[in-house]
């Protein structure tokens, strides 16, 4: 494909689309993403919405120069407003926060349709996210840890279950995280590190809570994620 290559970041998401049928690409921004997909033959056709006519425009001039207008539609909406599910296997919500890409799902009429898979990259509110999904009747089936211009990210694929999903506590905080790699080790750990002094800084002003309670049982379980077989001495 021609044009900018796709960062850590989207490789990550676009890896983790299924093969065939159409793919939804929310807040599209420049296009990219959604271009790769039906340009390489991940996807037979795609749909790209954004809310702002700016990003839109820029989908649609990638979109003439590669010549994909006739396999992706370019829909100035709100999230999924006017998204029928005909032939929709996958939606990608990514580069929100966790809140607004769960108020995006919720909105859809179609979102309990069977089959679809979720592809949902939040940059802040995570736990916010999973939990709000487990309760709304979606299973986290997998989810994969990135990195893009030095950050670290997590991509969550879910689909819906039928039912709300039982949860532990500090299960929000995890997810489908596991260390496949030395990069997915180092986040994990840093992200571990973060739990733990989100738990002291909340301690410090009101005490313990079953809150922070649930943020150092996280860093607990992500300990042993990245530790497997040896003892835990506890989280600091």
């Amino acid at each position: 494909m021609g044009g900018k290559a796709l960062d850590g970041r989207l490789s990550c998401i676009a890896a983790m689309v299924p093969a065939g049928g159409t793919a939804v690409d929310v807040g599209s921004d420049h296009g990219r993403l959604i271009a790769h997909l039906v340009q390489s033959g991940r996807v037979q056709r795609g749909i790209a919405t954004d809310i702002n006519p700016g990003p839109l425009e820029k989908t649609r001039a990638l979109l003439r120069r590669e010549g994909l207008t006739g396999r992706v539609d370019a829909l100035l909406t709100d999230g999924l407003t006017g998204v029928e599910p005909h032939g929709v296997a996958t939606v990608i919500i990514a580069g929100m926060g966790g809140e607004l890409i769960f108020d995006i799902l919720s909105a859809w009429p179609h979102r309990k349709t069977p089959g679809i898979t979720w592809l949902l990259q939040p940059m802040t509110k995570a736990p916010h996210l999973r939990r709000s999904l487990w309760e709304a009747g979606f299973a986290l089936e997998e989810e994969r840890c990135c990195y893009a211009g030095g950050r670290g990210y997590t991509v969550l694929r879910v689909g819906y279950a039928g039912a709300p999903q039982l949860y532990l506590p500090w299960q929000p905080y995890v997810g489908g995280l596991v260390p496949r790699t030395p990069r997915d080790a180092a986040f994990l750990g840093q992200y571990r590190r973060r739990l733990l002094a989100v738990a002291d800084a909340r301690e410090r002003s009101a005490g313990p809570t079953p809150n922070t309670a649930a943020l150092r049982e996280a860093a607990r379980q992500l300990d042993l994620l990245l530790h497997p077989g040896a003892q835990s001495w506890g989280t600091s």
